[in-house]
């Protein structure tokens, strides 16, 4: 049961709190990095864990890779309950929980990897990953003199956490815990959708079984292909080389100017930042004033559903899909945006350009000399085997229920993380007991 306090607070190193909860140094309830792999580790395999794996609680992948050929920093051992937290750029919110580890899960030397042993580690986690804590540990790392900001392990070592009765700290991680766990089966189901959807399209246009009139597939007999001397291999009659322009257009975003930008605000600016594994953050954005977008084409404006591609970066290629919203969003330069000249046909060019081939060609078009750079022209010159048509219009039909079922999750986990991130401080400073 959630209720507002009716006990006195005092004020502390971590701000205002109840009176009859403690203060700690973290060294007094946890430990960090106190495994690592010696030569003593028996397992020919690890599970890898790099910094770009994780994204605010959620791992994206995990790696199996065998011990000899790992990464020099390939070192930290994880178990469960252990928080891991990048000391490189903490701003971007490269941390996790894990709560299901296997014998050789590894983490990079770019985590610190911290156990809890006198603190719920729920309670722990949800403390050093707040905003609050967050930023402090940004501020920190931009003071650091390196080529990069960062933080040393010692600094969340030597901080001070507030220390409320053990059962009050489980019955508050779990409160939280609760919404992670319904916003990660959420991603969990998306991306089971993913896999399905490129099942299917793989069957119709990697494996070219074509879908007649009456729904069911066949396999195309040897009379009904052709060889494409372009494309190196067989394609169906009936299909052509084309584009990807033939289906979609890219448009590119707007050159906001650093100083229209605003912290706080109602109109967002979604950036390359913002894409992340097939979903668009839209919670984590810069703003503009709306004197600013005025002045813009409507074409700029970011609705439920777009499909974006960042064009820029290490991350050249990434797409992710903007979450069912009613927000006011714009696109930011060197950020894509997929329009339509084929009705329902964004659905094949993005799972065509999720696959591992097209994911090659883009990394190998993107050029530039400090960041690599992919220009909407680019990708819309890109030659590919083109079906009929009809064929496009009749998958995105099929794709378009399960689509909509992911925009909805994304709106869903947009809520959810609003009111995790409006209960964590109150809960974590005792304004809210549980």
């Amino acid at each position: 049961m959630i209720s507002e306090p009716t006990t006195q607070f005092k004020e502390t190193e971590v701000g205002t709190i109840p009176v009859d909860w403690k203060i700690k140094r973290i060294n007094q309830v946890a430990k960090i990095n106190e495994l690592h792999i010696d030569k003593t580790f028996i397992h020919k395999e690890i599970d890898y864990i790099d910094i770009s794996s994780v994204k605010e609680g959620r791992i994206v992948e995990v790696k199996r890779i065998s011990t000899s050929q790992a990464p020099s920093r390939a070192k930290r051992v994880v178990r469960n309950n252990d928080i891991l937290i990048s000391t490189v750029r903490p701003n971007l919110k490269h941390y996790t929980f894990i709560s299901d580890s296997s014998e050789q899960l590894i983490a990079s030397t770019g985590f610190v990897v911290i156990s809890a042993k006198n603190i719920d580690p729920r309670f722990l986690y949800y403390y050093l990953t707040n905003k609050y804590y967050t930023d402090f540990l940004a501020a920190i790392a931009e003071t650091h003199t390196s080529a990069y900001p960062a933080f040393t392990p010692d600094v969340i070592l030597k901080s001070f956490i507030p220390y409320p009765p053990i059962s009050e700290q489980k019955r508050i991680g779990k409160v939280l815990s609760i919404l992670d766990d319904k916003i990660k089966l959420n991603f969990m189901i998306n991306k089971t959708i993913k896999s399905i959807g490129y099942t299917l399209f793989k069957h119709w246009f990697e494996e070219f079984k074509s879908p007649e009139e009456n729904n069911n597939l066949r396999e195309f007999s040897e009379r009904s292909v052709k060889f494409s001397s372009k494309l190196g291999h067989e394609i169906p009659q009936g299909w052509r080389i084309g584009s990807i322009g033939d289906i979609v257009e890219i448009q590119a975003g707007y050159a906001f100017k650093s100083k229209d930008l605003l912290e706080h605000g109602t109109i967002g600016v979604i950036k390359i930042k913002n894409i992340s594994e097939n979903f668009v953050d839209i919670r984590d954005t810069q703003y503009v004033s709306r004197e600013i977008v005025t002045k813009l084409d409507s074409k700029l404006s970011i609705t439920s559903g777009a499909i974006l591609i960042a064009l820029t970066g290490a991350n050249a290629g990434k797409m992710g899909i903007v979450p069912k919203t009613n927000r006011n969003l714009w696109l930011n330069q060197r950020v894509g945006m997929f329009k339509e000249r084929i009705e329902n046909g964004i659905y094949f060019i993005f799972f065509l350009l999720s696959s591992k081939k097209y994911q090659r060609i883009l990394k190998r078009m993107a050029k530039g000399t400090a960041q690599p750079n992919i220009s909407g022209s680019d990708i819309e010159s890109i030659e590919i085997p083109l079906p009929p048509e009809d064929i496009i219009k009749k998958f995105g039909l099929i794709f378009d229920p399960f689509f909509q079922y992911m925009i909805n999750n994304l709106h869903e986990n947009e809520k959810l993380s609003d009111l995790r991130d409006n209960l964590l401080p109150k809960l974590l400073s005792g304004k809210i007991r549980v």
